[in-house]
């Protein structure tokens, strides 16, 4: 009846079906690659490699350092750890400024004194071409390819809470010593197999938080489906419900307060390493 009536939409909604086909084959086609013409911050693929005595060797980790204008030195370099003397893990939360219902997640291992860089993070993120920016919405349909960004402790936060103006809440996570060693044998494995074989990213499948309620599970801790997995920037509540952050008993909202780096990340920008790491946990 429609075609009929109205040859001109009849002719506009068979276009559009042939168009979003297209658009469909093309986005199931095509395949993750590690050679494009990547964006600089995202231009090394980290890599992990279990050495004689035990230590993972980590290449290529990022040590950038920042201002509010930018990257003020890029350096990257490759690191011994030694899993054994591992002693903490940082849930690390970034809202997006359009709606704090989604955030960027990162992970931030601590071991033990005496580690050179005692402080050690990854970050699950969208590879980003040169000239690419990322779209939450494009990161749904193989727009982007998966990179796990192993840094510095100062360069995430920097680069979050400093040069992007962003708001960075930073929680110790109550786990096990054995539960803090798998969460990280984890992110290794993935780190390796990722340099085997090129994945997509995906905005909702494939984040820290997910990726961290995934590897607790296998590891015998508790934590049910929940859709903070997705809207990520309602993790943090949701980790505190469930006795991983913070006290059960003291209200939410004091430990985010709490939580909250910006001002410490201001007030030692002018640190680096592991005199950035001491800085800010001075204050708390």
């Amino acid at each position: 009846m429609i075609g009929k009536r109205y040859p001109l939409l009849r002719r506009i909604l068979a276009s559009a079906l042939v168009i979003a086909s297209f658009g469909l084959i093309w986005i199931t086609v095509k395949t993750p690659r590690h050679d494009r013409n990547w964006a600089e911050d995202v231009a090394r693929l980290p890599d992990a490699a279990v050495q004689a005595d035990g230590t993972i060797l980590i290449t290529d980790i990022r040590e950038w350092d920042y201002d509010r204008s930018g990257p003020t030195n890029r350096q990257w370099t490759d690191r011994s750890y030694d899993p054994s003397r591992l002693v903490g893990l940082w849930f690390n939360l970034d809202p997006f400024p359009a709606w704090d219902g989604v955030a960027h997640t990162f992970l931030v291992f601590e071991f033990a004194e005496g580690t050179p860089q005692r402080f050690l993070g990854v970050s699950v993120e969208a590879r980003k071409q040169r000239g690419q920016t990322y779209s939450g919405l494009n990161g749904l349909f193989r727009q982007y390819e998966l990179l796990y960004v192993w840094a510095s402790e100062s360069d995430l936060l920097k680069r979050r809470g400093l040069y992007l103006g962003e708001d960075v809440y930073q929680y110790r996570l109550d786990l096990t010593p054995d539960q803090i060693r798998f969460v990280f044998q984890a992110f290794l494995d993935r780190t390796r197999k990722l340099a085997d074989e090129p994945r997509f990213y995906n905005t909702l499948l494939s984040n820290c938080t997910n990726e961290l309620a995934k590897t607790v599970r296998r590891s015998g801790g508790r934590i049910p489906w929940h859709y903070s997995f997705y809207l990520t920037g309602y993790s943090d509540r949701y980790l505190h419900k469930l006795g991983f952050i913070g006290a059960s008993d003291q209200a939410f909202s004091r430990i985010r307060e709490a939580a909250h780096r910006n001002s410490a990340v201001r007030d030692h920008a002018g640190k680096r390493g592991m005199e950035f790491s001491d800085a800010i946990r001075r204050l708390r």
